[in-house]
């Protein structure tokens, strides 16, 4: 019997309009996983779903193939120091504004955790 695959949801925001949407992410190796898919998502659906109740640790890549934001099409996104919450990035400009709570910051550092929600 074939495995499935370690898959969640990760809540994001558009850095242009501020619009949700959510991150597929799958673990293709332990603690290593890499977002391939990305879609638009209803504030009221995430809630329902639950795609903020768990958290992933690891690091954190885009696939080759990740279609990036679907409201700005970034192909990047970081986590804002301060609410720990994801927006998506142009991968050009190291000063960032997190979409979530208006913190303003210079990016440094890599991601170690994330809030995640199961896909299943």
């Amino acid at each position: 019997m074939e495995e499935k695959p370690n898959v969640v949801i990760i809540l994001a925001r558009c850095s242009q309009n501020h619009q949700l949407y959510g991150m597929r992410m799958e673990e293709k190796l332990t603690g290593q996983w890499m977002a391939d898919w990305a879609f638009i998502i209803k504030e009221t659906m995430a809630k329902k779903e639950g795609y903020d109740r768990t958290v992933i640790h690891g690091s954190f890549f885009t696939y080759q193939t990740f279609p990036g934001c679907p409201h700005c099409h970034a192909l990047n996104f970081f986590q804002c120091g301060s609410c720990k919450k994801v927006t998506c990035w142009n991968g050009e400009s190291r000063n960032v504004v997190c979409a979530w709570c208006g913190n303003e910051g210079k990016l440094e550092g890599t991601i170690e955790s994330l809030g995640a929600g199961d896909d299943r």
